[in-house]
């Protein structure tokens, strides 16, 4: 909005003084948006860069000069935010729009919800099973799901375990509902002397217990361990018990 300028003259009265002061006082608490005060009722426009520590409400603003606000990192990605209404930019995301405009979004400890009246989208960080077995993906309802669901073939993955003293460790699990059977090709060397060994190891389970047989056992010099297969309540877990203090076992995993 724009404020005129009045024209005055010394023969102008008080009360006429007086009227112009009170349209300086309306404008100064209606128009004009002061610090930790009133709130203008209307639209704004700024020109330049625009600098704060919080936003709130809807807001839109253009990709340039749009400055740092409460930054929370969930992962690997940096998010200008409070925990309410917010704006977030992150200078590694390509954004083919020319503005960033932002409904309701709330950041919690383990989703991030986005929405508007009619439509929600949440977030959610996967469990640490999804993550340490790496086979889900982030469907389009914002649920992970396992990649054999969408896959006609058997992915093959590879892993290393460095172990740690002679207790049993478990070297690696997939869960009962991501796939049936898996066969493991293992290598595991000696890190402190010249004693190799590999085999093969095939398991499967009934969605209760997990069996594995091990077989085409190579050793070059001194054994290394035994390896074992069992499961818990979810997973079927492949287990190894070193006979040497520090060994690393490298795997190649063929999924069923």
């Amino acid at each position: 909005m724009t404020i005129s300028i009045q024209n005055t003259a010394i023969t102008n009265t008080f009360d006429f003084w007086r009227t112009q002061t009170n349209y300086l006082a309306s404008a100064m608490s209606n128009i004009v948006v002061t610090v930790n005060s009133n709130t203008a009722v209307g639209n704004a426009a700024i020109t330049g860069t625009m600098v704060a520590n919080l936003f709130t409400g809807n807001v839109s603003a253009t990709l340039a000069n749009i400055a740092t606000v409460n930054t929370v990192t969930l992962g690997t990605t940096s998010f200008n935010a409070n925990t309410a209404n917010v704006m977030y930019i992150n200078t590694n995301t390509v954004v083919v729009n020319t503005s960033i405009a932002v409904g309701t979004v709330s950041i919690n400890t383990n989703h991030i919800s986005i929405g508007n009246n009619s439509v929600n989208v949440q977030l959610t960080v996967p469990t640490s099973t999804q993550i340490t077995n790496g086979q889900y993906y982030l469907a389009s309802n914002s649920t992970w799901s396992p990649i054999s669901t969408i896959l006609p073939y058997s992915p093959t993955s590879n892993g290393l375990y460095i172990t740690s003293g002679t207790g049993t460790q478990i070297i690696d699990f997939y869960p009962f509902s991501t796939f049936k059977t898996v066969e493991y090709t293992i290598s595991v060397v000696d890190n402190l002397a010249n004693n190799h060994y590999a085999s093969k190891i095939l398991t499967t389970h009934d969605g209760y217990n997990g069996y594995g047989t091990e077989y085409a056992q190579i050793t070059t010099n001194t054994a290394v361990g035994t390896f074992f297969v069992d499961a818990n309540t979810t997973c079927v877990r492949l287990n190894y018990t070193p006979t040497l203090s520090a060994t690393t076992v490298n795997f190649a995993r063929t999924n069923v």
